[in-house]
């Protein structure tokens, strides 16, 4: 085959062409190690966005609303944050606005009411009368009957009448006025 005798074209290679083998298995290997790198980056912000909410990044964070004679505790804002896996907290005025741009926004908030029902259903006992939550919403999150079930399934892990659930809409997008919006 190619003017060898049987055997000889790997006798050759590794004789004479050993540099060229050892520099086409370090370049595969290279290769190898930068395709499975880019495989495990996101490839759009929205992938990784994705990626972020089914990984659990979006965290609350509560700011806390003290009443100045009591110092007591009355409520708290309830903040989203992304606590990303290499870059650490993400700056909400970052990805908010992606994440309503993309449709992403109202997972999200479901998944913080969640980690908030969870996290805090145990201890609503410690929370006083009168204890209330805000929650930022978007105008998406009002299209639709997900904001009523979302709001329910929220307050159903506390006692009755134990917490308030306030939500304050965001400015970044219009509501338009339809009859569901107005039963709403």
């Amino acid at each position: 085959l190619g003017g060898f005798k049987a055997g000889d074209q790997w006798r050759y290679m590794r004789d004479d062409s050993w540099p060229l083998l050892l520099g086409l298995s370090l370049l595969g290997v290279l290769s190898g190690i930068s395709s499975y790198w880019l495989w495990g980056r996101a490839g759009t912000p929205t992938r990784e966005l994705e990626r972020a909410l089914h990984a659990g990044e979006f965290v609350p964070f509560l700011q806390p609303l003290v009443d100045g004679a009591s110092g007591r505790w009355v409520g708290a804002e309830v903040l989203m944050r992304w606590k990303h896996r290499s870059e650490g907290l993400v700056s909400p005025d970052l990805f908010i606005p992606m994440a309503e741009r993309c449709g992403l926004i109202v997972p999200m908030t479901r998944s913080l009411l969640n980690q908030l029902a969870l996290g805090l259903g145990p201890h609503a006992g410690l929370l006083g009368q009168g204890f209330h939550l805000g929650v930022n919403i978007s105008a998406e999150h009002c299209r639709g009957n997900s904001l009523i079930n979302d709001c329910a399934d929220f307050l159903g892990a506390f006692a009755p009448g134990s917490l308030s659930l306030m939500l304050e809409l965001t400015e970044r997008e219009m509501i338009e006025a339809s009859e569901g919006i107005r039963d709403l």
